[in-house]
């Protein structure tokens, strides 16, 4: 009987950044632009990536950014890329064989403009961050699963520490 039960599914959180304080922008408004292709969120990818890396994009821009209503500026939040590329390694040739490896290389890349209410821009920053990860293409369901959440988790984590420099070193008056 043990052999047909089913692993337990993995879940795993949903990448945000509630742990982090919140930049509270001197702008009214804070407005997410996703600019992102759109294979970057597309379906087949939903089963694979525990929190693809759109969502997390914008997760980000979501918890990171926080408005001020009493101020008069506008901030825009903008995914310039969320992009996921996939391929597969060469199947091994001669004595010592390895398994045959997928590859998947995340790119993340997103700006934030902070502009007073006739749209003149007073000050900008970005950021971008892109790792990869290879993968046995015979790895069980949940070791793929992890192994992937840790790249985005990766490359997710050195946005937001480059958008953090950025903004306290560019943004000091504009956010506190």
């Amino acid at each position: 009987s043990c052999a047909n039960e089913q692993p337990a599914a993995l879940n795993l959180p949903e990448i945000r950044f509630q742990d982090k304080a919140p930049f509270r922008l001197k702008a009214s408004a804070v407005k997410i632009v996703d600019d992102a292709a759109v294979a970057a969120g597309s379906p087949e990818w939903a089963n694979i990536f525990p929190t693809l890396p759109r969502k997390a994009m914008r997760n980000w821009g979501q918890d990171r950014l926080v408005a001020d209503p009493a101020a008069v500026n506008i901030a825009r939040y903008r995914i310039s890329e969320a992009s996921i590329e996939h391929s597969l390694g060469e199947k091994a040739k001669g004595m010592f064989k390895a398994a045959r490896q997928e590859k998947f290389m995340i790119r993340v890349a997103g700006d934030l403009e902070i502009r007073q209410p006739d749209g003149i821009l007073i000050r900008a920053v970005s950021g971008k961050s892109w790792g990869e990860q290879s993968v046995p293409v015979d790895a069980k369901p949940a070791d793929r699963k992890l192994a992937i959440d840790s790249l985005v988790r990766r490359v997710m984590a050195g946005f937001d520490r480059e958008m953090e420099t950025a903004i306290r070193a560019n943004m000091a008056d504009l956010a506190f």
